[in-house]
């Protein structure tokens, strides 16, 4: 039980520290939309367009 809620936190205090550091990275890179990183699947595709890479964001995106 106890080990279940350690790995549950875990998971959530690495998706939130990972979205919060994607998000200023797109808004750095004047990406229109940096809510996106908060979103999986979206967060890579964001990124791609921030990049001009859409064609690597989408494939990122579909793999996250």
């Amino acid at each position: 039980m106890t080990a279940n809620l350690i790995s549950i936190f875990a998971g959530l205090f690495e998706w939130i520290l990972f979205s919060v550091g994607l998000r200023v990275v797109e808004k750095k890179l004047g990406c229109e939309k940096p809510w996106w990183a908060w979103i999986p699947g979206l967060r890579f595709i964001g990124l791609g367009k921030a990049l001009k890479m859409n064609a690597e964001g989408i494939f990122c995106g579909i793999m996250d």
